[in-house]
């Protein structure tokens, strides 16, 4: 037997998803619905209002995380330990 199927757009399933993630945050947060930030370094790369020096210190963390996980992911791959999306088998054969 099988399910009914249900048509529905994707705008109304995004909407209704959307709509019911803003009740849980309002279930969450309170009436005020608003969750206030004291830390003055998170308010402040929030607001993009950086130093010359503190922009460059997170540019370059960004940086590094992005280069240190591409290298990861490339050396598993040159060992072996995952294959490459174009390939049609694990060992890599064609």
């Amino acid at each position: 037997m099988r399910a009914p199927r249900i048509a529905a757009t994707a705008a109304g399933v995004t909407l209704a998803g959307l709509l019911g993630w803003q009740g849980v945050m309002l279930r969450i947060l309170g009436n005020g619905g608003t969750l206030t930030i004291q830390n003055k370094v998170v308010n402040d790369i929030a607001n993009a209002n950086l130093t010359p020096t503190t922009s460059w210190i997170v540019m370059l963390a960004l940086v590094a995380v992005y280069a240190a996980t591409t290298w990861r992911k490339d050396a598993r791959r040159r060992a072996g330990h995952v294959y490459h999306y174009r390939d049609r088998t694990p060992g890599g054969g064609v």
